[in-house]
């Protein structure tokens, strides 16, 4: 009768990269053996796991002491025959064999020989006469390596712990680390991220990749990210999540890729590939501010060259040209600053902006002036012409004042209200001489009337006005 290897066993084997399907023979057992049972441990994933695990979990594995292979073997033993090691698999060698169905066999001694000892080493012991395979992920001395070959025999034990002699010595290699990634692919003029494809592996054990970047081709190459999963096949340098990534404008980096499995053992990595990230637009040129603005500025610049730059940022500063603050954003080529004080200094820049929201450096700062406010007028003399019938004389001097056939003067005007004196309102406008002589004044009545003047220029803009002169007539 058979029964087939448990195929929790099988699954782990499978998946190590084994392709070898194969049974248990399952015989009646001799008087005073113990039967195996059908269910087996699943060969444990870590790096550090225990060692090979016996076919049947119910009976106690014996202890494993570090012995040689026997040197005065029971002659009533027999030893197993046909030991086959499989190669191939991810850091562990699975070991098969008949049993051996003479005799009161109790179990077998597993012994492995490598580099680091050439005589060999007992590993392993399985109970049982039916437990016939071994699976060998770490030794008393060393784990199972990458890309190494061992050498294994296996001896029979009695019920009188009599030990046979060992099989011939049978030799599997390990599977190597991943193969090298190719394939690899780095992306130019993406802004400020760089991606990066590379073809799957067609190696069943690769559990992910990892990618490596250096400023030069023979730099130091560091991690910048893990990307779990066989198939998944590319990766962007840069990225976070928004418009644009991290990496800096028309800079070249150097990337490898390498395949790692389920222990995080990295494969040989890819020959290394160079990206350049975009470059930012060209600053504007030809900034242009003319001065003596009325409370404006109008910034002028000429059209970038690059074809997808398609708005500019208008930067302005009031005190030092270090401190610059965005005031505007416009797809045309120049820009009408407003709201600005009469007689201000002010800096602007200009930067450009492409589609995917690079920005060049600013332009070289220029520098412009408002116009300032018209000077206050000075020495404003107030006389009462009494023998003139009460009207009241204003002269004035504007030094000062540019000339100019469109400067005028505002007479403002406060009377008396009730004991005091009421709001002042613009008595006359639209003074054009540097006199003025109020008659609009209430005859035959004592009052004291307040004057003061203002200036206004050709753009409009008044100067503060003059102190108050107060005047009586009687």
């Amino acid at each position: 009768m058979k029964s087939r290897l448990p195929a929790v066993l099988a699954a782990a084997l499978l998946a190590a990269g084994c392709v070898e399907m194969f049974q248990l023979n399952s015989s009646k057992p001799a008087a005073g053996s113990q039967a195996p049972e059908t269910a087996v441990q699943q060969p444990p994933a870590a790096p550090n796991a225990p060692t090979g695990q016996a076919p049947n979990a119910s009976i106690p594995e014996a202890k494993v002491e570090p012995k040689d292979p026997p040197t005065a073997p029971s002659t009533t033993i027999r030893p197993p025959e046909t030991v086959i090691g499989t190669s191939g698999l991810e850091r562990m060698v699975y070991l098969r064999w008949d049993p051996v169905l003479r005799g009161a066999i109790r179990g077998y001694h597993i012994y492995r020989r490598d580099k680091a000892k050439p005589g060999g080493v007992r590993i392993g012991t399985n109970n049982g006469r039916h437990a016939t395979y071994y699976v060998d992920q770490k030794s008393l001395f060393n784990e199972v390596d990458y890309n190494t070959m061992y050498t294994y025999c296996v001896s029979s034990f009695g019920e009188d712990k009599g030990e046979s002699a060992c099989s011939n010595w049978v030799s599997a290699t390990s599977a190597p680390v991943p193969a090298m990634v190719d394939e690899v692919k780095a992306f130019s003029n993406a802004p400020r991220v760089i991606p990066i494809t590379w073809r799957a592996a067609g190696d069943s054990r690769v559990q992910g990749y990892a990618v490596f970047r250096a400023g030069l081709r023979e730099g130091d190459y560091r991690e910048i990210g893990r990307v779990p999963g066989r198939f998944a096949t590319g990766f962007i340098d840069g990225a976070n999540g928004t418009d644009l990534g991290t990496l800096d404008d028309l800079t070249t980096y150097y990337y490898k890729v390498t395949a790692y499995d389920r222990f995080g053992t990295f494969g040989q990595p890819s020959d290394p590939v160079s990206a350049t990230t975009k470059p930012a637009p060209l600053p504007p040129v030809e900034v242009a501010v003319p001065q003596g603005g009325i409370r404006r500025a109008r910034i002028s610049w000429k059209k970038n060259t690059e074809l997808d730059v398609s708005r500019y940022r208008i930067w302005r500063a009031s005190v030092t040209p270090r401190d610059l603050q965005p005031v505007g954003l416009t797809e045309r080529t120049d820009f009408e600053d407003v709201d600005l004080i009469p007689g201000g200094t002010y800096y602007y820049s200009v930067t450009a902006l492409d589609d995917d929201g690079l920005q060049s450096v600013k332009s070289r700062p220029v520098e412009t002036r408002t116009r300032p406010l018209p000077p206050t007028p000075t020495n404003l003399k107030v006389t009462a012409e009494q023998n003139l019938g009460g009207q009241i004389r204003l002269e004035w001097n504007a030094r000062g004042l540019e000339p100019n056939p469109r400067l005028t003067f505002i007479i403002e005007r406060q009377i008396p209200i009730f004991g005091g004196f009421g709001t002042w309102t613009a008595h006359e406008i639209g003074v054009e001489t540097l006199y003025f002589v109020d008659r609009a004044i209430e005859p035959g009545k004592s009052k004291t009337y307040r004057y003061r003047v203002i200036a206004v220029d050709y753009a409009g803009q008044k100067s503060p006005p003059t102190e108050a002169v107060e005047v009586s007539i009687k």
